[in-house]
């Protein structure tokens, strides 16, 4: 029953009109313990009376009893107020135990000891390049491992590569809430041993290896949580990177290297339109401090931007820009190819010393292809289908870069015209493949056809 009260005109007093409302409750079968099911009885649950559900005026104590309190209102006790009717309320159903996969009950016995449970990532990925073969890679990391981060990776590339990592935050710089400047400094270690094979360096083909371990320092001056986001960085690092033709060793070179660099970002990815922009500059400088090591000086800088054009199309745009000074080694020089730069060319068919490209990429979204289509019977879009509206596009592309000042092979410009396949997954996995045919003048051959493939997992909880 619902009441309410609606004052009359030309008067203080009040009218009370009671509006009968039912409220049925149904309660389906439970199953016993046997697998057979029982309906439960109804219990009636007695309707109180329209009266009760009259507003009373406040009560006032009196000494005496059945008197008259303030306003002429008999004192209300226990005799005159209705006794609520009990009504049985069923017990609940008891709750069946999850049952833990196999691989989380070892995990729990195990690795869940070490890290806990919601602090371990796992990564990794597959890159296939034309004339180098495929590279794998995956890796592990938890987040609370101390007062920092530990992680480590391992994988393929003809040799086995991997690496290991520790970071953390410096605490007494200062990460509280007082004051815009004071932003968390963060610090990584890392060790590393990298392999890369069929480089085609001075006309001639090599594998390379490089070992060794840097120190890093990144600084936040603008929070990833904000739109615009700006970062300083500075790694020191030392390395030996020895060029290896068939299991000989042909020359090896020690480097110790500074790098600066800054990074802004710009995220509008929330937008009605979503889009982003980023820019990163860099300054690798070659210290020489041993009498054998180069000095040498390489200023480099990457941009990219990605944005809707409506509901159908994307655009994606990179570009980058190297300048080296001449005593910078071989293997350290600008190199064009490959899918960070030119696609239809393979990695070093030209090196140089000075390097730019752009990428421009034109998306078709998957639904602007297929409409949506809805099951009448779930009122739900099928699985596959919402997978290829939303995660699945088309692109074609034109990379379009120039080289110069090069090592055996021609200065000038070169174009890669083709096509490909984007799939995002929930932002969990990446899978690109690339088709494109090169446009100049090349040193691995007459072959103008290049095939890229790339598989991102990025970090995902474990």
């Amino acid at each position: 029953h619902y009441g309410f009260i609606a004052p009359q005109a030309g008067s203080d007093n009040t009218t009370t009109h009671t509006v009968p409302l039912t409220l049925t409750v149904v309660r389906v079968a439970e199953e016993k313990g046997d697998g057979t099911r029982a309906l439960p009885t109804p219990t009636p649950t007695p309707t109180p009376p329209p009266s009760s559900l009259v507003p009373t005026p406040p009560i006032e104590a009196t000494s005496g009893g059945g008197q008259s309190g303030a306003g002429g209102h008999p004192e209300a006790t226990p005799s005159d107020r209705p006794a609520p009717s009990p009504t049985s309320s069923p017990s609940p159903a008891p709750t069946p135990e999850t049952k833990r996969g196999a691989l989380d009950e070892f995990l729990s016995a195990t690795l869940y000891h070490l890290c806990p449970r919601a602090n371990n990532l796992f990564y990794g990925g597959v890159l296939l390049r034309p004339r180098q073969g495929a590279r794998a890679e995956g890796g592990y990391k938890c987040l609370k491992a101390g007062p920092g981060a530990a992680g480590f990776s391992a994988g393929e590339d003809g040799d086995p590569i991997g690496s290991l990592s520790y970071s953390g935050v410096i605490p007494f710089f200062g990460t509280g809430p007082y004051g815009q400047r004071r932003r968390p400094l963060a610090v990584a270690f890392d060790a590393s041993a990298m392999f890369e094979r069929s480089r085609l360096i001075n006309g001639a083909q090599f594998d390379e290896r490089r070992k060794g371990g840097s120190l890093r320092l990144a600084l936040p001056l603008r929070s990833a949580a904000e739109e615009k986001q700006f970062d300083l960085s500075a790694e020191a690092g030392r390395q030996t990177v020895s060029l290896i033709q068939g299991q000989k060793v042909v020359t090896k070179f020690n480097l110790t290297t500074l790098d600066l660099a800054a990074r802004f970002y710009l995220d509008r990815r929330t937008a009605p339109r979503p889009r982003y922009w980023e820019l990163t500059p860099r300054l690798r400088l070659g210290l020489g401090l041993a009498a054998s090591e180069p000095t040498f000086a390489l200023f480099s800088g990457t941009a990219a931007t990605h944005g809707a054009m409506g509901y159908s199309f994307d655009y994606d745009v990179k570009g980058q820009f190297s300048v080296a000074s001449a005593g910078t080694p071989l293997f350290e020089r600008p190199s064009l190819g490959a899918p960070e730069t030119v696609r239809g060319f393979r990695r070093d068919d030209a090196i140089g010393l000075r390097l730019w490209a752009v990428q421009p990429e034109l998306w078709l979204r998957g639904r602007g292809l297929l409409s949506p289509s809805v099951n009448p019977l779930t009122g739900m879009e099928s699985k596959f289908r919402e997978l290829f509206r939303e995660n699945l596009s088309f692109a074609v592309f034109y990379d379009v870069g120039g080289i110069y000042r090069t090592v055996n092979s021609p200065p000038g410009i070169r174009h890669g015209i083709g096509g490909g396949l984007r799939f995002n997954y929930e932002q969990r996995a990446y899978i690109k493949l690339d088709w494109a045919y090169g446009v100049g003048d090349r040193a691995s051959g007459k072959s103008r056809f290049r095939f890229f493939f790339t598989l991102d997992l990025p970090e995902n909880p474990f």
